[in-house]
């Protein structure tokens, strides 16, 4: 069984602007720690990824921004 840990933290309010509008959100911090058995009776192993990935959330709209640095970014770019 892989059993993954999700550590979450808000660290402040920012606005984002987007084409779809400028939100006050909460940025959200996220690292996690993945532990993974051994195979054919080996040792397990520990995955700690001390990389943040950081949400952008706007209580009034959901999430605006999601980013993990150096790697992707996604932006809500339109309302339906």
């Amino acid at each position: 069984k892989i059993e993954i840990t999700f550590h979450r933290k808000v660290i402040g309010r920012e606005m984002v602007s987007t084409p779809a509008g400028k939100w006050n959100c909460f940025k959200i911090a996220e690292t996690t720690v993945s532990q993974i058995p051994g195979i054919n009776g080996g040792a397990a192993r520990t995955y700690d990824n001390p990389t943040p990935s950081y949400t952008w959330y706007a209580p009034e709209m959901g999430i605006i921004k999601m980013a993990t640095e150096n790697t992707y970014t996604t932006t809500l770019i339109a309302l339906p």
